[in-house]
């Protein structure tokens, strides 16, 4: 299924009258309570974040092998901004060696009930549509890639679309509380870091650029400039534009091209704490990252993930992994953006989450 909530596991799970082993990243096995919950109800399969490993890839072909049935969400991570499409690597290859049905199931409704960045759930409707289903006969003829762009073509939705024909309210409190640890760029005035939120409204304090997030996940059309955008994905794309076009200027500042204070820093393995914590600042440079006086090269980056939108995993190419955990509303996905933009040789990143 498409990855929207954080509840998408029960949301899966109840449209089915068996058993479900899901596939989860290893961060939801270190959260104490949560984690001991989810062990119990939902039978989870561990894997690292970013790719299906070796030892997760077993587990699934052993379950499999017994009768049973796997849940995956092959995007890998739930939706920043509203809109599915990426697939991990190597899900196709998998799902073709499996030689069982596969059944592809759209959410439809679930982002809009919980975006990624906000605390406050909204009362709506939620549809589960099961588009498609493979079947062993079919993949048996499939390559790899194949499967691989099946899936990534039926799982592939946009809650904003969706709810342009569908008109669901969407009702809730502090509707923009918070979108701007996800934000960061005025489609105005073009500033950056220069947003704020409270309840329902966004603004930016070098402007008067100010709107509201209605219950249908919009934003408000009152006072509306040519420039402003209709949803918050839309914003998402207008932000990363901008990164887009002016990376080379940015490339060759001198002075941190970002920088936060009150930052949490940690050393980690399989998403588990495993140094003392350290606090203090981080910086973003053209070539490098500074993390409590820590100096990260990019070309020794391999990878980054945001779990929830407060934590920014770091992995070297070392196969060492760092974690940044931050207070509410510092926006971490700037750091996450810029970076990428850099590292894939000022060509964009068009999946950066």
């Amino acid at each position: 299924m498409n990855h929207q909530a954080s509840f998408d596991q029960m949301m899966l799970g109840a449209v089915f009258n068996f058993g479900i082993n899901f596939v989860a990243d290893d961060t939801f096995f270190h959260q104490g309570l949560k984690s001991f919950l989810m062990k119990i109800f939902m039978r989870p399969i561990s894997y690292s974040k970013g790719n299906l490993d070796a030892f997760a890839a077993t587990q699934i072909i052993n379950i499999i092998n017994q009768g049973g049935a796997v849940g995956m969400f092959p995007e890998g991570t739930r939706s920043m901004f509203g809109e599915g499409g990426r697939v991990v690597p190597s899900v196709g290859k998998l799902a073709k060696q499996l030689k069982v049905p596969c059944v592809l199931v759209v959410q439809k409704g679930g982002y809009l009930t919980k975006p990624r960045w906000r605390k406050k759930l909204s009362r709506g409707k939620i549809e589960i549509e099961i588009v498609k289903i493979i079947s062993p006969s079919e993949l048996d003829v499939m390559s790899d890639s194949e499967v691989q762009g099946t899936i990534k073509k039926a799982l592939c939705h946009n809650d904003f679309e969706f709810n342009k024909i569908e008109n669901i309210k969407f009702k809730g409190k502090k509707r923009a509380e918070d979108l701007e640890s996800v934000l960061f760029f005025c489609p105005i005035c073009h500033s950056l870091n220069s947003l704020s939120s409270k309840n329902d409204e966004i603004w930016c304090s070098q402007c008067s650029m100010r709107d509201i997030v209605q219950e249908n996940g919009m934003f408000s059309n009152e006072i509306r400039e040519k420039a402003m955008p209709n949803s918050i994905l839309e914003w998402s794309k207008i932000q990363l534009e901008f990164i887009k076009n002016n990376i080379d200027y940015l490339f060759h500042l001198e002075t941190p091209l970002f920088t936060d204070c009150q930052i949490t820093f940690f050393e980690s393995k399989k998403s588990k704490r495993i140094s003392k914590k350290i606090f203090g600042e981080i910086y973003l440079y053209s070539d490098r990252l500074e993390i409590c006086s820590k100096i990260f090269p990019l070309e020794v980056i391999k990878a980054f993930s945001i779990d929830g939108v407060n934590r920014l995993n770091i992995f070297l190419t070392n196969d060492t992994s760092y974690s940044i955990i931050c207070k509410p509303k510092v926006n971490l996905v700037k750091y996450l953006m810029v970076a990428c933009q850099i590292k894939n040789n000022l060509k964009g990143c068009e999946h950066f989450c």
